[in-house]
């Protein structure tokens, strides 16, 4: 395969089904930063499937466990289990043994949150204890940072909206929310509120301007850069409320952004239990989720396996507002027989 701007790369991509290797035709991954199971799905050659154990009568019963693998290098030849990608159950199976495919497609291990319903009464555990033990409920390690708030303490309204038995990853959702916590599912580990496989690197695209009868062109290996902005939402007002039963005292807390155009978006938030600073932290943390949809970045390029949305996007060159580091929004990563090719949003830090 061939990178415009680089020369030559090799890809290459594998699936593992129960433990047994088996070269995909193409497969791909879809993952996000908004506290959802990231996807994945991949396609076989039954002929292949079938030499290695997997033949009709076991697509017919079975629940694979797949993991999908892929790498890409330029220096040669590069070994497609180099990188994992994701892991998780096959929710759909489809078989078209004429056309000799298997099409897998799933969700990440946080299926096993998102399938299992509780109305557990948790007025005396902290989030972090909370976490630890839906993790384990689902089958997985636990990796909390901070979660020291005491939930009966501060989630009365926040808990009240929910109907019973809830799934697992509701409660989580709503506990992540409310901390402005990461919430995600990395291999078998359930991380919350950051520290996880991925994050601290990122990708950089730099703009290079038309000169001396040179066209506009774009870093090595990005294919595509697409800018956005939204004037109207990165004018917004958040404010506040809270009261405290132990102290009798009410707490207000405003934050704003005056950057775009016309009146601004006006939000009230009313929690229980917050202190001054705390409510400041949750105004601040909703005005950057309101209006990080202002500024949005979307790019094309030949796929870094090693991504995620831990990670960061750079735009740099362009000379304007767009120069900034973004939170990666949606990131897909894909490989087939043309090579390997990722998608990915970026938009202004904030909650999801």
């Amino acid at each position: 395969m061939s990178d415009p701007g680089a020369g030559p790369y090799w890809a290459d991509c594998a699936v593992v089904v129960d433990g047994v290797q088996i070269r995909a035709l193409d497969l791909g991954v879809q993952r996000t930063k908004h506290r959802k199971s990231d996807t994945w799905w991949a396609t076989l050659a039954l002929s292949v499937a079938a030499a290695a154990g997997f033949d009709l009568d076991y697509w017919g019963g079975a629940t694979p466990n797949v993991v999908l693998f892929g790498a890409v290098g330029r220096n040669g030849p590069v070994d497609p289990l180099a990188n994992q990608l994701i892991s998780g159950l096959a929710d759909d199976i489809e078989v078209n043994p004429v056309t000799d495919r298997v099409r897998l497609s799933g969700r990440d291990k946080a299926a096993a949150l998102l399938e299992q319903r509780t109305s557990d009464k948790l007025q005396n555990m902290t989030v972090a204890e909370v976490a630890s033990l839906y993790a384990s409920k689902a089958g997985l390690s636990a990796n909390v940072t901070g979660g020291d708030t005491l939930i009966g303490q501060n989630y009365e309204l926040e808990t009240a909206g929910l109907p019973d038995q809830s799934t697992l990853w509701d409660v989580l959702v709503r506990a992540a929310k409310y901390e402005g916590a990461d919430l995600y599912v990395e291999g078998d580990t359930l991380y919350f509120g950051g520290g996880g496989g991925g994050g601290g690197g990122g990708y950089t695209v730099t703009y290079t301007p038309a000169q001396e009868g040179k066209p506009p062109g774009l870093s090595a290996g990005c294919l595509r850069l697409d800018l956005k902005r939204r004037p109207a939402l990165g004018n917004a007002t958040v404010t506040v409320q809270s009261w405290s039963s132990k102290s009798k005292a009410s707490v207000t807390a405003t934050s704003s952004k005056t950057s775009g155009v016309g009146q601004p978006q006006q939000h009230l938030i009313r929690k229980p239990g917050l202190t001054q600073d705390q409510a400041q932290q949750v105004a601040d943390g909703h005005l950057s989720d309101v209006t990080r949809n202002e500024m949005e970045v979307s790019v094309e390029a030949i796929a870094d396996p090693s991504l995620t949305p831990q990670d960061t996007l750079t735009i740099a060159g362009t000379g304007s507002a767009w120069d900034q580091t973004y939170e990666i929004d949606e990131l897909t990563i894909k490989f087939d027989s043309r090579g390997a090719e990722m998608s990915i949003t970026g938009k202004i830090g904030g909650d999801t």
